[in-house]
């Protein structure tokens, strides 16, 4: 045997030692880091839903897909609804520091759910409410929910915190001019007119479907709320060739202002879609 064939032949072994010795490790590592973060994520959801079960004296779920564990920067992000309204879906921030923190948006969400629903009435709708700026720290997230409390006696509570309201919409784009997007477009006017009157500041945005026939706005608008609400990212991208914005800063509007001249000059998109 020549010195290159036993050179080869010794290469090779090593490599099958190495193989024999490392690989189960390597494995073994590689399925502890799986079933850690398997298991993180299940026991964020369990720990998330004790904290606001006895924080509100309510049961909640924890959407499954949306747990963002993020081992390295000590941080979890997810998304829950109360068991009693599985449509008031809010985000929840978890820091880990040598206790727990959690931040979350679900009395803001849960208080102004009945007036969204009283005024958009012209549906299908679905909306969240957030912060502007994401300030948990900031007093209007100290604010207690009481179900027997009307939304009106939250109003006040709202002012001095700027929000960001998304509203999610799909229109009839057949046959048009259109009954239903007439009725639609006076609700989100309605909606801008309560907010203002109340010193209500901030930001209202509607997502809604570019699709061509109703059909496809109703597929689109049931994918965008599908991603809306399962989607691991807080603040879920949308597919910009599948959905477009109309974006309303509530401080700019006043009774000379209709929605429609406002759509007609800043949204075309919408403009085109709804008129």
């Amino acid at each position: 045997m020549n010195v290159r064939t036993l050179f080869v032949v010794m290469a090779v072994a090593c490599n099958v030692i190495v193989l024999i010795f490392v690989l189960p490790l390597l494995l073994l590592g590689g399925s502890q880091m799986f079933e850690n973060l398997f298991y993180s994520e299940q026991k964020e959801s369990r720990l998330a839903e004790e904290y606001l079960t006895k924080r509100y004296g309510e049961t909640f779920t924890v959407i499954t897909n949306t747990v963002l564990f993020k081992q390295t920067f000590g941080l979890s992000t997810m998304k829950a609804y109360p068991n009693d309204s599985p449509d008031t879906v809010f985000n929840i921030d978890v820091y880990h520091e040598k206790l727990r923190i959690y931040h979350e948006n679900y009395v803001l969400n849960r208080s102004f759910g009945p007036i969204l629903k009283s005024i958009l009435t012209t549906g299908p709708y679905y909306y969240d409410v957030d912060y502007e700026d994401a300030d948990f720290s900031s007093a209007v997230y100290k604010i207690p929910y009481v179900k027997t409390t009307s939304w009106q006696d939250h109003l006040l509570d709202y002012q001095s915190e700027p929000l960001q309201i998304n509203v999610f919409t799909q229109w009839k784009v057949e046959n048009k001019p259109n009954s239903e997007n007439a009725k639609k477009v006076h609700n989100i006017e309605s909606l801008i007119q309560l907010l203002h009157k109340n010193q209500i500041e901030g930001a209202l945005t509607l997502y809604f479907p570019v699709a061509l026939t109703d059909e496809a706005q109703v597929k689109e608008y049931n994918d965008m709320i599908e991603m809306r609400k399962n989607n691991k990212l807080r603040d879920t991208p949308l597919r910009r060739d599948k959905v477009a914005e109309c974006s309303f800063s509530l401080e700019d509007f006043n009774e000379n202002l209709s929605i429609t001249d406002y759509i007609a000059v800043e949204c075309s998109d919408l403009s085109e879609i709804a008129f």
